[in-house]
Formats: C-alpha cells, structure tokens, sequence
C-alpha cells in the first residue's frame, strides 16, 4: 500500500506534467523633442514629459535583490526553488507565507543564495491552475548582509498553469513575459522583469525536482521609485487625477495586445504611481497581469460578455483621447517603435516559430490601423471610445 508521502508525490508529479517525476529539458520633469524618440517616423513638433516614455539616468542607485538577478543573467537566469511544493498546492487558496530557500549563480559565477518565504498569490489563476503562481518574500537582514536594497524584498513570481497541456502551459508564460517586454521598449513607466528557468525542489522528495519556466515582476516599490514617485492605494480614479499622456500610452497599448481585463477607474490591474513632482493630479498607471489579452490568447481567458467578443483577440479601446493631435502624438510614438517591437517578437526563440508568427500577425493589424489615420479616428476618437469614467 503506498504510504502518504507516495500519493502526495504522485499527485504533485501530476500538477507539473509528468507521468512521474523528473528533470524537465523542456524624472524629473525635464522634457525632450519628439524627434529624439524614434527614428522610423517623423513626429509632429510638440514637446513632452521625458518620463512620459523614457527616463533620464540619474544617482546610481542601491543594487535591488531584483537587480540582482537581473544582472546575473542573460536572456533567462537559472535558479534552484526549494520548498513545501505539496503544501503550496494542497493549501493554494491560503495567503500563508512558508519557508523556502533560492539558489543561483551571480553575475561573476559566484554561489548565491537566499533565505526567504513565499506563498500562493493572485486570484483567478490561483483558482484554475494546479500550481499557483506565488509571492516571493526575502529576508530584509539578509539583503542588508548582501548589500541589498532592503525595502525592495517581494517580488512576484509568474509560474506555469498547469492545467493538464504542459507546453501550453510553458507558452502561456513566455508570451506574457514578452507581452511585458514590449511595454517596456515604449517607456519606463512600466515593471521591469526577468525570465527565469526553475528547478523545484519539493521538501517531501528533493531528489526528484521539475524544472518550469517563469518570470519574475519588480517590486513595485521599486518600479515606483525608479519613476520618481510612490505607489498610491486609490480607489475611484477620476481623469482628473491621472497624467493624460501617459494614460493615453498605457490605453494604447492595452489596445494594441487586445486586453480588456484592466480599470483605471477600479484600479484593477494597473498600479497607481503618483510623481513626487505635481501633486495628487499627476498619478502615472502602470499595467500588470496580460494573460487575458490577445497576445497571450491564454486557453482559461474568458472574452468580454458586455462587449459580445467571441475571442480575447477581439481589441476594444478603453482609453480616451482628447482631440485628434493627442492621438495624432501617440501614433507617432507606437509607429516610431514598430521595427523594435516586432523584433522583439522575432528574436525571442525561446517561443516557438508558430506563436511568433501569430503574434506579429495579430500586432501588425494593429500597426495597419494606426497608418490608416481615418480608420483610427473612427476607434480611437469616436465609435469605439469609452469614457475613462465607465471603466
């Protein structure tokens, strides 16, 4: 008969895709000409916030357990996860912190390791997915011992769903971690994040280990910061209250990936910023969490009812543009950014030749929109904008 820990071994090796289990291979406010932010268009003469796309560099600033791994790494960086891996998954419901344990390498080849907590987080996925993703909680003493900025100790982990298809589960992840890569090539106001390849090692039999890609999100303490503000807890977003330029970006992107799973005014899925520079009016939205858009066209995603889409790759625009030489401003700048998009796209082979192909397909409809001046009149500016006050 097998014992406990043989069935909760089972049925871990189940929730990671295996038969059984084994190692998988699988601002300031200084401003800037518009000319100085790309050169595949020519832009209209007008001067903007600098922090509107790209930010100047000032002070060096103390090195993040973040940065950290982001230093360490090229295009993915490979740690070792030790923890209650059956605890995680029978108890993902639970916002219970659990003792873990994080080793790599750092950007010299050295040995790095942390002592830390994390527990499951989020709330749709965490309710459909076998593994949750989770929140990572490090050891502010230790990163003081590191020389680590200490304030900056939780940092999100975008694991694997695993709902029964094992690569469609490592898909999903790599287009929302190239989903937040995009974000970052239109501006800095935007979480920085870091792709990871993961070796769990589960407490009850750590001489079995999976390994599952995934990505980590910036503190957001951090990510704030770094754009010269702090995070705001708000509730009921006015327009008044949010720096218009930078919405108009956020909304166009959200646009340009199909996701409507976001609220300025709910403040659902985007993180208030307010500049230390402007007072409570001058609130910059940061998004997060893209698995419901159309890039990501994730299998769980559910469409918009009240919009009758039959698809999250049907796009609806959320934002709203003041007059046609604001949207004239912001068209300029996503078209300005078209080559390096899309090769960004391209170059990432670590998703395969055929979810490449369908996303440049599905970002070039989007990019065909902006050309056409009459066409993104029609959704930007009249038929299909809706107040920022209705969503």
């Amino acid at each position: 008969m097998k014992t406990i820990t043989q069935i909760l071994s089972l049925t871990l090796a189940l929730i990671l895709g295996f038969s059984q289990l084994g190692l998988s291979n699988n601002k300031s406010q200084k401003t800037a000409e518009q000319g100085m932010l790309g050169d595949s268009t020519k832009l209209i003469s007008k001067r903007l916030p600098t922090s509107v796309y790209h930010i100047e560099s000032g002070a060096k600033k103390q090195e993040s357990v973040f940065d950290q791994m982001l230093n360490a790494s090229g295009e993915v960086l490979e740690i070792k996860l030790t923890t209650d891996l059956q605890n995680i998954i029978l108890n993902k419901k639970k916002d219970e912190y659990q003792v873990a344990y994080i080793e790599m390498k750092g950007a010299n080849g050295n040995n790095i390791s942390h002592n830390l907590k994390v527990k499951p987080r989020g709330k749709y996925r965490r309710s459909i997915c076998d593994f949750p993703p989770l929140k990572l909680n490090f050891a502010k003493d230790e990163l003081v011992k590191q020389s680590l900025h200490p304030e900056f100790d939780k940092l999100k982990l975008v694991t694997h769903c695993s709902t029964g298809n094992k690569m469609e589960a490592k898909d999903n992840v790599l287009r929302e971690y190239l989903t937040y890569q995009m974000y970052n090539k239109l501006t800095d106001n935007s979480f920085r994040v870091q792709l990871v390849k993961i070796e769990y090692v589960d407490l009850h039999n750590s001489s079995k280990p999976v390994t599952r890609y995934g990505f980590l999100i910036e503190d957001k303490d951090e990510m704030a910061m770094r754009i010269n503000g702090e995070i705001c807890n708000c509730h009921g977003l006015t327009p008044d209250m949010i720096t218009k330029t930078p919405y108009n970006l956020m909304s166009m992107f959200q646009y340009m990936i199909g996701n409507e799973d976001w609220s300025a005014k709910m403040v659902r899925n985007v993180k208030a910023v307010q500049l230390f520079t402007g007072g409570m009016g001058n609130n910059i939205l940061v998004p997060y969490d893209f698995d419901f858009s159309g890039v990501v066209n994730a299998p769980y995603a559910i469409p918009d009812i009240k919009l009758k889409h039959q698809t999250v790759k049907q796009r609806h625009f959320y934002g709203e543009f003041s007059d046609a030489n604001d949207l004239k401003v912001m068209s300029n700048h996503f078209l300005s950014r078209k080559k390096e998009i899309l090769k960004t796209v391209r170059s990432f082979k670590r998703l395969s030749a055929d979810s490449r192909i369908e996303i440049e397909v599905y970002l070039k409809e989007f990019f065909l929109v902006l050309e056409n001046e009459e066409q993104a009149t029609d959704i930007f500016l009249n038929n299909e904008t809706v107040s920022l006050n209705e969503h």
